[in-house]
């Protein structure tokens, strides 16, 4: 999923540029990207009271999925930013989950070590996303970049679900 969310942060003003946009739309597009993770960053003690983190891991994954999806589809600088609210439900909900099941899952005295396999596992996904984007975007384009960040959204997102537990 961190594949996937590498390429579009790395490579938005590309992607943006690709639509006929400036830099002036990619500006607007970031904006409208922090300000969306807001609500879901702050709120996210709040959902835990309504359901557990593996369950907005399994949410976030989706989001992650359906955000990637949109992105290929989208053939305007206003249609990105419209998905771009779409990081309000992908990774807002996913750094503070991650965070609240590694800490329920390990004993107290391995949380350290849970949340730098953690950490760990969203760097890797990031390089492969900046050098799978960045040689995509080069040899290919965008709408292969994207194609790319679809195929492994989908596929971390079956992985998470494979392997978190929802009563945690």
């Amino acid at each position: 999923m961190f594949l996937f969310h590498t390429i579009v942060n790395t490579y938005l003003v590309q992607i943006i540029h690709s639509l006929g946009g400036n830099d002036s739309d990619f500006g607007l597009s970031l904006m409208i990207t922090a300000l969306s993770e807001l609500p879901a960053m702050l709120g996210f003690s709040y959902l835990l009271t309504k359901r557990k983190s593996g369950i907005w891991l399994k949410v976030a994954a989706i989001f992650f999925v359906i955000r990637s999806i949109l992105f290929l589809l989208s053939g305007s600088v206003f249609m990105i930013n419209l998905t771009q609210l779409f990081q309000g439900l992908a990774f807002a909900l996913y750094i503070p989950a991650s965070t609240y099941y590694v800490n329920q899952l390990m004993q107290k005295t391995d949380y350290v070590k849970g949340q730098a396999f953690n950490i760990g596992a969203v760097t890797l996904g990031s390089v492969a996303g900046s050098f799978i984007g960045g040689w995509l975007l080069d040899n290919a384009g965008v709408p292969e970049m994207l194609s790319a960040g679809i195929a492994a959204s989908f596929i971390g997102c079956l992985l998470l679900f494979y392997s978190v537990k929802t009563d945690i």
